[in-house]
C-alpha cells in the first residue's frame, strides 16, 4: 500500500466532511491542521490523486508533501518490527 501526503489551502471542518464522503471514507485522515486553513491529509496515494479532482472543483488549494514515504501507521505498519528491532 503505497500513501500520500497533501498540503491542502481547507478548514478543518471542510476537511472532516470530506473524510467522511462515500468515496474517501476509510481512505484518507486529517493528520494535521497547521493553521485555520492549512491542513494536511494523507491517504492512500491513488484516492489522494481522486481527491486532487474534488479539490480543484472546489477551487481549494494543493500540494503534494514529497516524502519517500507517509509515516502513518497503516503504511509503516508493515515494517514496524524492523523499526523496533532497530532501536
Amino acid at each position: 500500500m503505497k500513501g500520500a501526503i497533501l498540503a491542502v489551502g481547507t478548514s478543518i471542518k471542510d476537511t472532516l466532511q470530506l473524510c467522511k464522503d462515500e468515496e474517501f471514507t476509510s481512505y484518507i485522515n486529517l493528520a494535521a491542521s497547521n493553521l485555520s486553513l492549512s491542513i494536511i491529509i494523507f491517504g492512500d496515494k491513488d484516492i489522494i490523486e481522486e481527491l486532487k479532482f474534488v479539490l480543484t472543483d472546489k477551487k481549494k488549494f494543493y500540494r503534494y508533501l514529497r516524502v519517500d514515504m507517509a509515516y502513518y501507521l497503516q503504511y509503516i505498519e508493515p515494517c514496524l518490527k524492523l523499526y523496533i528491532n532497530s532501536l
